[in-house]
């Protein structure tokens, strides 16, 4: 289950244990973490420190934008033959994670 705890940090934290998304005010923490999430790690040494899918260099950001462009599963993995489909799995439980505590202003036109 979810269980929230105010802090007053800002910090990304991507463990094997939990996920934890800090903001300025409050604090959430997964402790019941999707385990596909496992299959995804950030190294401040490999790929700039962008999240990427483990034991590549395919950045989580890459496959999404693939599936938001109306590509199927299927279609990144002929493109990608080293991935599994977990790790496209994996790649929509970290985009949904992150949102849960970040969002993207959208600009609508009239």
């Amino acid at each position: 289950m979810l269980q929230k705890q105010p802090v007053k940090q800002t910090h990304h934290i991507l463990s094997w244990q939990n996920l934890a998304i800090v903001s300025s005010t409050k604090r959430t923490i997964f402790t019941t973490m999707n385990p596909l999430l496992q299959r995804i790690t950030v190294d401040p040494n490999i790929c700039f420190g962008k999240p990427c899918i483990k034991g590549t260099r395919i950045w989580v950001s890459l496959v999404l934008d693939f599936l938001a462009a109306g590509n199927s599963i299927e279609d990144v993995l002929k493109n990608y033959p080293q991935l599994h489909r977990e790790d496209i799995l994996a790649c929509l439980a970290y985009g949904a994670a992150m949102s849960n505590e970040n969002y993207v202003e959208l600009h609508h036109a009239a």
